[in-house]
């Protein structure tokens, strides 16, 4: 299923991949901070593990979170059991950080294949591949 926001809308999602990272994300959030700017950052887990105050800081700043998986895997190669792997410690790693799993996933490279969609749905998780919603 793919989502857009309505036609006669002058917004846009503006979205981070591969966070948090000290030499950036600080430097972003003082910006979007500055300019009332909402965002969505979809972070990896390992860095989630090295750097939680810049992902809390996102969350009390209102930016919304989602996964990018754990260790930033090209799906399109990858079997069910390393997606489900990567997911669950990723989104287990969020939910101890910030206290909520996120919902929105963000295939590292935009790589996904029709059966990994289909087992994420299958756990509410709403892919974002680009610009669109699957």
């Amino acid at each position: 299923m793919f989502n857009q926001g309505a036609s006669n809308s002058n917004q846009i999602a503006l979205t981070f991949d591969d966070g948090p990272d000290p030499r950036y994300t600080e430097n972003i959030l003082n910006i979007l901070t500055t300019y009332n700017v909402p965002a969505t950052f979809f972070v990896l887990g390992e860095r989630v593990a090295m750097y939680p105050e810049l992902v809390k800081r996102m969350n009390k700043e209102g930016h919304d979170i989602g996964s990018h998986s754990f260790t930033h895997v090209n799906f399109a190669v990858a079997d069910m059991e390393t997606l489900e792997a990567e997911m669950e410690q990723s989104e287990e790693l969020i939910e101890k950080t910030i206290g909520y799993r996120p919902r929105f996933f963000r295939p590292p490279y935009g790589n996904i294949t029709l059966d990994q969609v289909i087992k994420l749905e299958e756990s509410n998780n709403l892919i974002i591949v680009g610009m669109w919603i699957l």
